[in-house]
C-alpha cells in the first residue's frame, strides 16, 4: 500500500513508478481527505510507502493532518514501511519529520528516501529552461530506479538532515506568511474553465462570476492551481499592495523581508552546497558515494552550506523590524 500527495503531478509519477516496481496499490491522500477515509489495513507481508513533496525543505502541512488523522490496523510482522521525499532544490529535513509523524500514528519507518525532480516552485526556478528540465528529468529516472530497487531490498537507509537546529521553525513561519491567497493573481485570460477550483487540495478556491476567487486566507501553496491552468492565467505573487495600502513602511519592509530572507538563505544553502561539493572533491576520500545520498562531498557540503547560510540568515533576520 502506497500512501501519496500530488499537486503537480511530479510526485504521482514517482509514486507510480515505486507501484509498478514492488507490485503494491496506490492510494491517493487527496482523495481520502476529500472522502474523510482513513481507516485502512496493512495485511501481514504488505509493505507500507508514503510519497509526498517537499515544502519548504520539509512535509506538507497536508501530508501531516493525513498521517495525525489515519487509523491503520496492522496485520502480522512482516511489513516494510518507508517514505520517500521528492524534492526540487533539496529534502531539508522531511526525512526526520516523516519519522516522527509516522511514530505518532504507531508506524515505525525503516527507511527514508529522496527522489530529485524537476524543481517546479516558480517564484525561484524557471521551467522554461530546457536544458535543466531535461537534466532534472534524467536525475529523476536514476533517482527512481535506486529507490525502487533499494525499496525491493527492503533496505535500512535514513535521509540525514539537511537543516541546522532552529531553521525548521523560521522555514516554517516563512511558509505560513507566504502561503496567503492574496499573493494570488488571475489576468484576463482566464476561460473561467474551472480547473484551478477542481484540482484545489483544501478547496480554497471558488468559482465567482466565471473566474478564481480564493475563499479561505490561507492554502498549502502547492501551486497546481498554477500548474493546472491551461492558458497561465494564474500567478503567485509577491505583490500585496491593495492589503498592504495604509500600512507604516517598517512593517511592509519587514513582512517582505521575512520572505526574502528565508528565500535567500534557503537559495544560498544550495548554492554554496555546490561550492563547497566541488572544493570536497579534490580529496579522493570526498568522492566516495553513499546509495541514494550522494558523495561525501555532497552530504558535507550541503551540511557546510546550510549552517553558514543558517548563521547568515539569523544575522539578516536580527536586524529587521519585526
Amino acid at each position: 500500500m502506497i500512501f501519496y500527495f500530488s499537486a503537480t503531478g511530479n510526485t504521482q509519477y514517482a509514486a507510480q513508478r515505486i507501484a509498478q516496481a514492488t507490485g503494491d496499490k496506490l492510494v491517493s491522500i487527496r482523495q481520502c481527505m476529500a472522502n474523510k477515509q482513513y481507516a485502512f489495513t496493512l495485511r501481514d507481508g504488505e509493505d507500507l510507502g508514503i510519497v509526498a513533496p517537499t515544502y519548504f525543505q520539509g512535509m506538507p502541512l497536508f501530508l501531516q493532518e493525513f498521517v495525525a488523522a489515519l487509523q491503520l490496523t496492522v496485520e502480522g510482522t512482516d511489513h516494510y514501511a518507508y517514505a520517500v521525499a521528492t524534492c526540487g532544490a533539496g529534502y531539508g529535513n522531511s526525512g526526520s519529520e516523516a519519522v516522527r509523524a509516522a511514530q505518532k500514528a504507531g508506524v515505525r519507518l525503516d527507511a527514508t528516501y529522496r527522489v530529485r525532480m524537476v524543481d517546479n516552485w516558480i517564484p525561484y526556478f524557471d521551467m522554461t529552461d530546457q536544458a535543466y528540465v531535461r537534466q532534472a528529468e534524467q536525475t529523476a529516472e536514476e533517482d527512481l530506479a535506486e529507490v525502487c530497487a533499494q525499496i525491493r531490498a527492503r533496505r535500512g537507509v535514513y535521509l540525514p538532515d539537511c537543516l541546522p537546529a532552529g531553521r525548521e521553525g523560521e522555514l516554517a513561519a516563512a511558509y505560513d506568511e507566504s502561503r496567503r491567497t492574496a499573493l494570488f493573481q488571475v489576468s484576463g485570460k482566464c476561460v473561467g474553465c474551472g480547473r484551478c477550483a477542481a484540482q484545489c487540495p483544501v478547496q480554497a478556491i471558488e468559482l465567482k462570476d466565471g473566474r478564481p476567487a480564493w475563499v479561505r486566507e490561507q492554502c498549502l501553496l502547492c501551486l497546481g492551481c498554477v500548474h493546472t491552468c491551461p492558458v497561465n492565467a494564474i500567478a503567485y505573487t509577491q505583490d500585496t499592495s491593495k492589503e498592504n495600502k495604509g500600512k507604516p513602511l517598517s512593517i511592509k519592509i519587514a513582512q517582505v523581508g521575512k520572505i526574502v530572507t528565508a528565500g535567500l538563505t534557503a537559495a544560498g544553502a544550495i548554492i554554496l552546497g555546490e561550492f563547497f561539493e566541488k572544493a570536497l572533491l579534490q580529496l579522493p576520500v570526498m568522492a566516495i558515494e553513499i546509495p541514494l545520498l550522494g558523495s561525501l562531498a555532497n552530504i558535507t557540503g550541503m551540511f557546510m552550506a546550510s549552517l553558514l547560510s543558517g548563521v547568515v540568515g539569523a544575522i539578516l533576520k536580527s536586524t529587521m523590524i519585526i
